[in-house]
């Protein structure tokens, strides 16, 4: 049977999770949506790799605690591994910024959980040499890349195996190659609660191990995600693994790329509407370095990619059957949430914060769900503080 590698990316902001849909999932201890999520996977026993944000993190301990515990009590199935803070888009990236915003992941993730993995999973599979480098440098042994996400003369110069990418001043980071197709046939076994194309094929690669990428949050934004999530659980073959040590080809063929491609930003910018946004986040990330701390919590929560993805990409529209018994086929759109309008308010408040460096008296009892969320990620943040002497001991 085929060994599968199932790594998930967990983004409380994604761009079609609503602010407060994101706090019902989580509402409700032990019996919220999100924990019976996680218990689907120890009940069948079925491992994954858990790519958490740490703001995902930070709304998990500040509102669901039990969500927590349950990853902690079961080690054997998930295995955590790195993340940044903020889902962001690297390619925007001073260098400083980028390893705040690494170090504020590591704190948050490693703070809450005992045992880590140094496999760093990148936003939108972006990165740069000199950011390649700062992961050498803080101990991630291994990253992730997906051919899918490329064009096809880009795509045909990534290698099929792990190998060893190049980042800047010579160092070097273990890179693992995602099986890219297999992300769509997930999409379409949760969607059509039909298994045969998943499992004819897994069948075709048996001598081979399988690495899936997905997004975790993609059962919540359909009917009866954590129904259709279990039917792929038990009708989907292929034996789950962790991550482990792997041996990586030292590249020789010139025609391999040796470094981390550059993705396109297209997606992100198709019409420049937050340009404006953009300019003013990366002024503000110049004087970082010397900004108070809080002024820096707020930036990270400006800089999520899906303030941009919300504005700049159409909501998908997807094909799904409504029940395994209903042979009926309906379209479904899944709207892009209004993410752009909290990137706005969390930038008046940072602005506001640089000016005064007083704490935001809207933030004080708030009722709006995405100032719920800054709050308790402030809070977070505020806590993790004794660790950031370690994390950013490199900038």
């Amino acid at each position: 049977m085929s060994q599968l590698v199932d790594i998930v990316n967990f983004n409380a902001d994604a761009s079609c999770l609503d602010s407060a849909k994101w706090l019902a999932i989580l509402k409700g201890e032990s019996n919220s949506l999100f924990c019976q999520w996680l218990l689907l996977y120890v009940r069948y026993g079925k491992r994954m790799a858990l790519g958490m944000t740490g703001a995902t993190v930070s709304d998990l301990i500040m509102q669901n605690p039990d969500a927590v515990t349950i990853v902690l009590d079961n080690p054997d199935i998930f295995q955590v591994i790195l993340r940044p803070y903020s889902h962001d888009i690297s390619l925007l990236r001073t260098s400083y910024g980028f390893r705040f915003n690494l170090a504020a992941g590591k704190a948050a993730i490693q703070g809450t959980f005992d045992r880590v993995s140094n496999y760093f999973l990148p936003p939108e599979f972006m990165l740069m040499s000199e950011q390649v480098t700062a992961l050498a440098m803080t101990g991630v042994k291994g990253t992730f890349i997906n051919s899918e996400q490329y064009t096809s003369d880009l795509s045909a110069r990534i290698p099929k195996r792990p190998y060893l990418v190049r980042g800047v001043m010579g160092a070097k980071v273990g890179c693992i190659p995602i099986d890219g197709e297999l992300t769509q046939f997930y999409l379409r076994t949760i969607q059509l609660w039909d298994a045969t194309e998943w499992n004819k094929v897994i069948q075709q690669k048996e001598d081979s191990p399988l690495r899936l990428w997905r997004d975790g949050e993609s059962p919540f934004l359909i009917p009866n995600g954590i129904e259709r999530e279990e039917f792929w659980l038990t009708n989907c073959t292929a034996d789950r693994v962790h991550l482990k040590d792997e041996e990586y080809d030292t590249l020789v063929d010139s025609s391999f790329y040796h470094s981390y491609p550059v993705h396109s930003f297209s997606d992100w910018m198709k019409e420049f509407r937050m340009l404006g946004y953009l300019g003013r986040i990366q002024e503000i990330e110049k004087r970082l370095p010397n900004l108070p701390a809080v002024a820096r919590y707020f930036w990270l929560l400006t800089i999520n990619s899906d303030i941009l993805s919300a504005v700049e990409k159409h909501s998908p529209l997807v094909r799904l059957r409504l029940s395994p018994m209903n042979e009926q086929i309906q379209e479904f759109r899944i709207l892009r949430c209004e993410r752009s309008y909290e990137g706005e308010e969390y930038l008046a408040f940072l602005d506001r914060y640089i000016l005064d460096e007083k704490d935001p008296p809207e933030l004080n009892d708030p009722i709006t769900p995405h100032l719920i969320k800054a709050k308790g990620r402030i809070e977070h943040l505020k806590r993790l503080e004794p660790l950031w002497s370690d994390v950013m001991r490199y900038s």
